[in-house]
């Protein structure tokens, strides 16, 4: 749906002539209160009646190329009717289209920000795990990935905030995945892993960066992947809030793949 410029304030101009029911052409006393072609107005009578129209041609008072009731019915109008520019239904609509177009292009395509406050780190003593890609193999070819940075920040500030930035991928024909990582934070590295949770597999990292939970995390980056987490262990009461994973996580099933290298210069290789 188009969107079309709005007129500050809403003036009201009238009607010249009597207008048919198929009339495309019309004549207003103030065609200035009106914005330039292409654009809608709304013709308002008694009580509760509007049709609203497109016109697609503006001189002077004369409105032309006219669609009739694009919203409302299309009617015969006498005149002195009002008209103006209000905004309608059709504006709200075409502004909705235009946001959930928005929307795909931020979280249906690749380029993602995943908002994981209140699946991670909900409350204090929790292992965590964030899923960034399923290393199901029914596919030999199958494309599983993220790639970007996961920030974790305690709500009070009260011991800095952490940074990972993170590639994981499904590896060929296997259910493996692999990976590279780079952590900025406290002592307690989140580790690459495997996991299994309601019957599927994925790669990701398990988080506990301290007892405390660092409840606001977010991925930001690119991924086709539904990038999820979990909190799956209450380290306080030394026991599994979901078995499933706690019996199924590996640490060492995941391929850490890549160098690192700063200004062009070699500072570290996997192992």
């Amino acid at each position: 749906m188009a969107l079309y410029k709005g007129m500050a304030g809403s003036p009201i101009t009238n009607l010249v002539t009597d207008v048919t029911s198929t009339q495309t052409s019309v004549t207003v006393a103030n065609g200035g209160a009106l914005p330039d072609a292409p654009n809608i107005c709304t013709i308002c009578g008694d009580g509760a009646q509007i049709e609203t129209i497109l016109y697609t041609s503006k001189s002077g008072d004369i409105l032309s190329g006219i669609t009739r009731g694009i919203e409302g019915t299309a009617k015969a109008w006498p005149a002195g009717t009002e008209v103006a520019r209000y905004f309608t239904a059709y504006d709200q609509n075409a502004i909705n289209s235009a946001l959930d177009g928005l929307r795909t292009d931020i979280t249906g395509g690749f380029t993602k920000r995943v908002d994981l406050m209140g699946q991670v780190q909900a409350t204090d003593y929790r292992r965590s795990v964030i899923a960034l890609c399923e290393v199901t193999n029914t596919n030999l070819n199958f494309s599983s990935y993220s790639i970007g940075t996961i920030s974790f920040h305690r709500f009070n500030g009260l011991s800095g905030s952490d940074q990972a930035i993170v590639a994981f991928e499904k590896r060929y024909d296997s259910t493996l995945c692999n990976y590279n990582t780079v952590y900025i934070g406290h002592e307690n590295v989140p580790r690459a892993c495997t996991f299994v949770y309601n019957g599927t597999k994925y790669g990701g990292l398990e988080v506990y960066i301290d007892s405390a939970c660092f409840r606001n995390v977010a991925f930001n980056g690119e991924s086709n992947f539904d990038i999820f987490g979990v909190d799956y262990y209450n380290t306080d009461a030394d026991e599994a809030t979901i078995p499933e994973i706690a019996d199924s996580i590996n640490f060492d099933e995941p391929i850490p793949t890549g160098n690192l290298y700063f200004n062009g210069v070699q500072i570290a290789t996997h192992p």
